[in-house]
């Protein structure tokens, strides 16, 4: 299905879905070992001594063979031409599981099992859903309205949601008119800012550092880093859930983000104000609701219930990042405003079936 240089709105989707799979095989995975409760084989024979800590929990099946199974199953279905290179990293995970002295053979072999069989659930999943990346020409949405050639996935809200109900389950009330009072003194604030060195490097640095294609590696890179700060990697079917929910909300909300430009289709200021100088062109999408916005507050909002401790540092990063997007000049105050609380509902309702066992 793709292979080489992935957009970002499909790596979105590759990542959700690769770590819903992880999660639900680490959640079989977990029932199987108490249901089953097998003793690690340190315990039975106290002359074996393992090369790594002994897990405080029953051996059978490793979480590790499950995540080499599904893990791998799913990216050879998304990048067809490596999938021999991703099914031997898997046999070689599981060679390395079966020498480390804290699994019998026939754990990490029942644990790459089960690891395929859930990535075939989730494989018939995908096939059944939608994913539309077809072009349009143009959009020309008219006077007052954003109008460009080749606009970036026009169609990306007919794509199947993993979690909402639709792509427009959270869509923002309509933005302010054209010519309106409100957006007028929205694109004076554009107008009027005096752009610090500082200002400027972060805008560049969330459009071009860790916006666009790279957003998902900053998010990612963070993750794992919270993950290791709170010593929840002794929990993984709680890492499975955490990684499995704020990419599951990174990927609704690029839907529905996309829902929402292409329903509205709102200009963008630089159009508005032909004499209006960005300290950079714009993304050749709509301007509202912002997409920064709502996949960073989705992401964000995400993290904030697993990793509390250091929510106000992040609502803080969440901030910086959509105004990042008024210092660039290339989205007015209410595209932020929308994008935040698409991002916030669709975290919320990602995370509440979970609301008994969140941190």
């Amino acid at each position: 299905m793709f292979f080489g240089g992935v957009l970002h709105p499909p790596a979105t989707l590759i990542l959700a879905l690769l770590n819903v799979g992880i999660y639900d095989a680490t959640i079989a995975s977990w029932d199987t070992k108490y249901a089953v409760n097998r003793a690690r084989p340190s315990t039975v024979d106290n002359s074996i001594v393992p090369f790594v800590n002994v897990p405080h929990s029953p051996t059978y099946p490793p979480e590790e063979a499950i995540a080499a199974g599904v893990g791998s199953e799913i990216l050879a279905f998304f990048f067809p031409p490596r999938a021999d290179f991703y099914r031997a990293q898997a046999e070689a995970a599981v060679v390395a599981l079966k020498h480390i002295g804290i699994y019998y053979p026939s754990d990490v072999d029942a644990g790459l099992q089960l690891g395929r069989d859930v990535a075939a659930e989730i494989i018939t999943w995908i096939e059944g859903a939608v994913f539309d990346p077809s072009p349009m020409d143009d959009l020309m949405g008219g006077e007052g309205k954003w109008n460009a050639i080749n606009p970036i996935l026009p169609n990306l809200a007919n794509s199947t949601p993993i979690s909402i109900p639709s792509a427009d389950a959270f869509r923002p009330a309509p933005p302010p008119e054209f010519g309106s009072d409100q957006l007028e003194a929205e694109m004076q604030e554009l107008r009027d800012i005096e752009r610090t060195p500082a200002q400027i490097r972060q805008a560049r640095y969330w459009e071009y550092g860790a916006g666009g294609p790279n957003a998902y590696h900053h998010w990612a890179n963070l993750f794992n880093q919270l993950v290791f700060e709170y010593g929840m990697y002794e929990n993984p079917p709680l890492v499975a859930l955490a990684n499995a929910a704020y990419t599951v909300a990174q990927y609704d909300a690029v839907i529905s983000a996309w829902d929402g430009k292409y329903h509205y289709v709102a200009i963008r200021p630089f159009q508005y104000d032909p004499e209006f100088n960005a300290p950079f062109p714009a993304p050749n999408h709509p301007s509202y609701p912002a997409a920064h916005s709502a996949l960073t507050t989705a992401v964000i909002a995400t993290f904030v219930e697993f990793f509390p401790n250091d929510a106000n540092d992040l609502m803080a990063l969440r901030d910086t990042v959509s105004d990042s997007r008024i210092w660039a000049g290339i989205h007015f105050r209410s595209d932020t405003v929308s994008g935040n609380q698409v991002g916030e509902q669709i975290a919320e309702h990602v995370l509440m079936p979970y609301a008994d066992i969140l941190p």
